[in-house]
């Protein structure tokens, strides 16, 4: 209703359930295996749909 979006597949631009929308969240869950390790350290994100922009250390 109003100005919200839907997720139905059937109302997207061609199906993926509106994944294509700006705006979304991203949620990542982050584990550190060997809590020594030094240097710097760069995130990998995998996921169906592919993230605008690139990841700048300087805004995290």
């Amino acid at each position: 209703m109003g100005a919200s979006t839907s997720r139905n597949s059937e109302s997207g631009h061609g199906g993926g359930e509106g994944l294509d929308q700006v705006g979304g969240q991203l949620y990542v869950s982050l584990k550190m295996e060997n809590y020594k390790l030094n240097g710097e350290l760069t995130p990998h994100v995998y996921g169906s749909v592919p993230l605008v922009g690139s990841w700048d250390s300087s805004k995290a």
